[in-house]
């Protein structure tokens, strides 16, 4: 049976310390104050698909609710913000393929999460990340901390 390769890199950036831990090919990052861990993968898909914070508001209200199927009126009440604003976050997520659009006979639209095997699993894995884990990552969102 073959050993997994770990490996720690020690990293500064603006004052703030944290830690690269490489462990069986995947890169992960630690808050060295936090000792939390946020995956690589999870971060860069946030990263690319959540160019605004109600777009990463949405993306996290649907790991809470990953087989809702809701109006825009639905979410707009349950994230507590206007529709204007969240029909843009709604139509970037669906041309970026993370939620999906279906309209019923009377014309009723709703949104879903789309059924992309990938993207289902990134939604999962951020759902099981606890408060804590989910301010880190939002601090490394913002640019407090550089993956590398």
């Amino acid at each position: 049976m073959g050993r997994v390769l770990t490996k720690w890199v020690k990293c500064a950036h603006n004052g703030k310390q944290w830690e690269k831990m490489v462990k069986g090919g995947v890169i992960m990052v630690i808050d060295s104050i936090q000792f939390r861990v946020a995956n690589s993968k999870l971060f860069h898909f946030l990263k690319a698909n959540s160019r605004t914070s109600l777009e990463l508001q949405l993306i996290r209200f649907w790991a809470r609710h990953p087989r809702a199927r809701l109006s825009l009126y639905t979410i707009a009440s349950a994230m507590d913000t206007a529709r204007i604003n969240l029909r843009e976050a709604i139509r970037s997520l669906i041309e970026k393929g993370i939620l999906q659009e279906q309209e019923d006979g009377n014309g009723l639209i709703t949104y879903s999460l789309a059924s992309d095997p990938q993207t289902q699993e990134y939604i999962e894995e951020l759902a099981k990340l606890d408060w804590n884990e989910i301010r880190i990552l939002e601090k490394q969102l913002e640019g407090e901390a550089v993956l590398v």
